[in-house]
């Protein structure tokens, strides 16, 4: 069974940040088990190439990590029409509606994020919590 949170890659990536009190809430949750999708591993390599200018293999090292820790839920043509309804009724980016939709389909019900609203509950499933706002 996956596990009950999804983890978007804004907080995984506290995890490479030795100057932030957010890296030991970050590597907790990752720890604990978390879901993530396809999707938020390529955001996380995304932002180590180019924000963070590792080079390829400490970017593909660090993301492989992640992938080690998580379950991983692929990204389907089922979930991205899935996407846009939820991106429609909650007013969603798309690239956010995918991540939600994700981890609905995953059968969790958290998702830790930093960008989307703290307290939120997506169809009645699905709480969205910043774990940076509640330590």
């Amino acid at each position: 069974m996956p596990d009950s949170s999804f983890a978007d890659s804004n907080v995984l990536l506290y995890g490479l940040d030795k100057t932030s009190y957010k890296q030991a809430i970050a590597f907790a949750l990752w720890r604990k088990g978390v879901t993530i999708s396809t999707q938020v591993v390529m955001e996380f390599t995304n932002v180590c190439l180019r924000k963070l200018k590792l080079n390829k293999a400490d970017a593909f090292e660090n993301a492989s990590n992640i992938i080690e820790g998580a379950t991983v839920m692929p990204i389907t043509k089922e979930l991205v029409v899935q996407s846009f309804k939820l991106s429609t009724k909650y007013g969603f980016s798309h690239w956010d509606s995918l991540i939600v939709a994700s981890a609905i389909e995953a059968g969790c019900t958290t998702l830790y994020s930093e960008d989307m609203q703290h307290g939120l509950v997506v169809e009645g499933t699905l709480k969205i919590v910043n774990p940076f706002l509640i330590s």
